[in-house]
């Protein structure tokens, strides 16, 4: 894990052009070799809307995302989500990431069973529920999207694995820890567990104001982002839009625990 993020301009969600900013991406930052391994691609479907609302990482960035870890010779790249609200695979044809995913030669994995995984080093949790498709996987990769969020103020790489909690359980989750600074120990734990190997933030278009992250406003940003370490991922998409991460409560969280990061400092960026 290095501590550089890698960012490239996009204007617009034309394929080709996507697909050639990710692999630039991954020539600034390299994930492992994922030659003849299973890849699992976990974008934010918080529910399905279409791709202009920006509630869902768009699905041109998933495809391209897809073709490019086919490329660098996955036996396998695997693309899932447990929306709170919707069947996984609907929600996933319904905001046209599925045919995306087919296209590029990936599989769809529905989020619909769960399987325990323990975490023995986690603060406040010492286990969690994920989708059953995570056992699968040689590498974990959070595909995001930059949003506002009323109760933690950003949402990007981070906060994106929490649905890899299915269904309903989400919301139990929310009941459980219903302080920002114990939810914010509550998805530091679960990244510790989840152990994201690299992350791709979609941010051509972002969401902004008060109603993120389902119902704010689309808001152009022009760039995409990739890190093999998603806390500095987040570290600098949230710089870039203007926060300062330390009142963000997660991201402070994580930074404080030493895994990802042991100063902001120590981020570079490239591109």
């Amino acid at each position: 894990m290095t501590k550089s993020v890698a960012l490239e301009k996009c204007n617009d969600y034309v394929f080709e052009d996507v697909f050639v900013a990710i692999k630039k991406l991954f020539e600034l930052v390299p994930p492992r070799d994922v030659k003849d391994k299973i890849v699992l691609l976990k974008p934010n479907i918080l529910y399905p809307k279409k791709p202009e609302t920006a509630v869902c990482t768009h699905p041109v960035v998933v495809g391209a995302a897809v073709k490019a870890f086919v490329d660098k010779g996955a036996g396998k790249v695997l693309v899932g989500e447990a929306p709170a609200i919707a069947n996984s695979t609907h929600a996933a044809k319904t905001v046209g990431m599925y045919d995306q995913v087919v296209a590029h030669g990936g599989e769809w994995a529905d989020f619909s069973q769960s399987v325990e995984v323990p975490c023995p080093d986690g603060k406040i949790v010492k286990k969690f529920n994920f989708a059953e498709p995570f056992l699968q996987a040689d590498l974990v990769v959070s595909l995001s999207k930059l949003k506002t969020h009323q109760f933690m103020s950003y949402t990007g790489a981070m906060k994106n694995l929490f649905g890899l909690i299915v269904g309903l359980e989400k919301a139990e989750q929310h009941y459980r820890f219903p302080n920002k600074e114990t939810f914010g120990e509550f998805l530091t734990d679960l990244n510790v567990t989840a152990k994201a190997q690299y992350g791709i933030m979609d941010a051509i278009v972002g969401m902004d104001g008060p109603g993120g992250p389902g119902s704010g406003n689309p808001i152009k940003l022009n760039f995409l982002a990739a890190s093999d370490n998603i806390l500095a991922l987040d570290w600098k998409c949230a710089s870039l839009v203007g926060y300062n991460p330390h009142k963000i409560p997660n991201l402070d969280a994580a930074l404080k625990r030493g895994v990802w990061l042991s100063s902001e400092k120590d981020i570079t960026t490239v591109g």
